[in-house]
């Protein structure tokens, strides 16, 4: 009765927020406040809605539509480290993409999903750039309706992250419309979210602007066409996990400069950088395994790398505590010149005939070796027990276990290594056949 409200007053606890929330934005006026999820209830209070939860099948952008366009920013969207169970490595493409066409910060990944040198590290660092050089536009606009294509664009169904494992089906090409208050300026995002080019027919009749300003990622100009000549039939073509912007104006614009800058920029992002793993090598470490036919040596029992890296922690294609044995018993991305310790390996009284490798390489890195040695050092040279020339195995997340015949002999209890000679390859296991 002292509280300065009623009993049980269903607006207490908000009115106290706001209260508090006002105070702070009076004595600190240039310190941002970010709300968690969507606590509308505090917008007028707030620079920011923290929408890591935004990860649930069949959602729609309605939210944003109302809060976005520089009314409020989305800084956050939960991918595979942080939430109820990792997604697929799609998924956090499909998840980045969505985040440029809502005008939403690109990322709020965990470290353990960041340390990875990924394309996902790329298209995100890619689609930042992009944020970055409009935000005179997605901070002063109103989100209208995503556009239709001439015809359907595929769609891409993935676990995403922080669902818990459910699937969510999103277009594979993702484009958001947003109209800039003080001009009226049409901007449009398009950005391809799978590794494979896709061509499509935005259909823009209905929206005005005489003229269209394209920006890609290509190292060119800007191309201006006039679609009173020209017509509003535009074909757009992506590559892979990449990105274009257009700007539909009365006139002929002279201020794109920041945007095309930006674009060259982009168009030079090639590297998915290195990995950055918590702590070096400790060469010291020697585990002891036994090499059983059909018994699977997993990422997860090397004793250590060099120029590969694991992550230890929950992400991207890693559950400890998962029934599935794939997940649980993670993977490596090895580079090129990586080799990868797995200590003592006991292969018993019978030499291997055969070996497997369950392999993954892309489209960029088909055709790398992956070789298994005996490097025992006990006055014998070093023996190459098998050798693998890895195909692309589909995606970029994609494996294959893989054959190779037995190129030496070996039983006992040898120091055994694995190398990756000329490309980048990522790393589940090996076995005896």
């Amino acid at each position: 009765e002292k509280h300065g409200h009623l009993v049980a007053d269903p607006m207490a606890w908000s009115r106290g927020y706001r209260g508090i929330l006002r105070e702070i934005r009076r004595r600190f006026p240039n310190l941002a406040l970010d709300g968690e999820d969507n606590s509308e209830i505090y917008a007028a209070d707030l620079d920011g809605f923290m929408t890591w939860r935004f990860t649930e099948p069949n959602h729609v952008p309605l939210f944003q539509s109302i809060y976005g366009g520089g009314r409020c920013q989305f800084t956050a969207r939960a991918f595979d480290a942080f939430g109820p169970g990792i997604g697929s490595f799609e998924s956090s493409n499909a998840k980045l993409g969505e985040q440029f066409v809502c005008g939403e910060q690109i990322g709020w990944m965990h470290i353990f999903d960041s340390r990875y040198g990924t394309p996902r590290r790329l298209y995100a660092k890619k689609l930042a750039h992009w944020r970055l050089a409009l935000l005179d536009y997605l901070n002063q606009a109103d989100m209208l309706h995503p556009l239709d294509f001439k015809e359907p664009v595929p769609e891409l169904t993935t676990v995403w992250g922080n669902t818990g494992g459910q699937n969510v089906t999103t277009p594979c090409l993702r484009n958001g419309v947003w109209k800039r208050i003080g001009d009226g300026r049409i901007l449009l995002l398009f950005t391809n979210t799978i590794e494979d080019r896709m061509t499509a027919r935005p259909l823009i009749s209905h929206l005005p602007g005489r003229y269209l300003t394209m920006f890609a990622e290509d190292g060119k100009a800007p191309v201006t066409l006039d679609l009173e000549k020209q017509g509003r039939d535009v074909e757009l073509k992506l590559d892979g996990l990449s990105s274009q912007v257009w700007l539909l104006t009365n006139d002929i614009p002279k201020d794109v400069e920041t945007i095309a800058n930006e674009a060259r920029k982009i168009s030079t992002y090639r590297d998915c950088g290195k990995s950055l793993p918590g702590s070096g090598p400790d060469f010291a470490t020697k585990k002891t395994l036994n090499a059983e036919a059909g018994k699977w040596i997993r990422a997860k029992d090397a004793s250590w790398m060099l120029f590969a890296f694991r992550e230890f922690h929950p992400s991207l294609g890693h559950e400890p505590n998962s029934k599935n044995p794939d997940l649980a018993g993670n993977w490596i991305l090895a580079r090129k010149g990586a080799v990868i310790s797995f200590g003592e390996v006991d292969f018993g009284g019978k030499a291997p005939s055969a070996f497997q490798a369950m392999l993954g390489a892309g489209k960029e890195n088909a055709g790398t070796q992956v070789t298994l040695w005996d490097v025992t050092g006990d006055g014998k040279p070093d023996t190459m027990l098998a050798h693998w020339t890895v195909p692309q195995t589909g995606k970029w997340f994609d494996f294959k276990t893989l054959d190779a015949k037995a190129l030496s002999k070996v039983t006992g209890t040898r120091l055994i290594v694995m190398r990756v000679e000329n490309k980048d390859c990522n790393i589940r296991g090996w076995r005896v056949k």
